[in-house]
Order: structure tokens, then sequence, then C-alpha cells
């Protein structure tokens, strides 16, 4: 065999050694893109807190008008109608 075409333990280790070089090169890369990734993840869950803050805000609203019908609104509405029907 030609020399040049030997497999020697210094091929080998040549190999693994470039093999190794791209691994690292291909984790940095992945690390970078995880850490872009939880970047926009917690901007992601300080929205969804201003959101769900947003929504508890409107559900209370809501829950207070619809007390204030049931309380002050419909008693009312309830006496016009009894005196539109029994003045009759």
């Amino acid at each position: 065999m030609a020399q040049s075409k030997r497999i020697t333990l210094k091929v080998i280790l040549d190999h693994l050694q470039a093999f190794q070089i791209q691994i690292n090169g291909r984790m940095d890369r992945f690390e970078g893109r995880m850490g872009g990734v939880e970047g926009r993840m917690g901007g992601l869950e300080g929205r969804m807190d201003r959101m769900e803050r947003n929504l508890t805000a409107q559900i209370s609203a809501i829950d207070k008008r619809l007390d204030a019908i049931e309380i002050e609104e419909l008693p009312k509405r309830v006496r016009k109608l009894e005196k539109a029907v029994f003045a009759k």
C-alpha cells in the first residue's frame, strides 16, 4: 500500500479532532439559539402575566356590573312591571 492511503492512528486522531471542532461549533450555535428562545419565552411569560391581570380586571368589572343589575336595577324594573300589570 502506498503511504498516503494508509490509515494510521494519526489520521484517526486528526479526523476525531476535526469532528470535535465541528461538534463544538454546532453546540455553540445551538446554545446561542437556545438563549434567544429563552429570552423570547421570558417575554411571552411577561405578556401572559399582563394579559391575565387585564382579564382578571375585566372579569371583576363585569361581575360588579352584573351585581349592580341584580341588586339595584332588576328590583326597580320588577316593581315597574308589577305596577303596570296589576294596575289593569
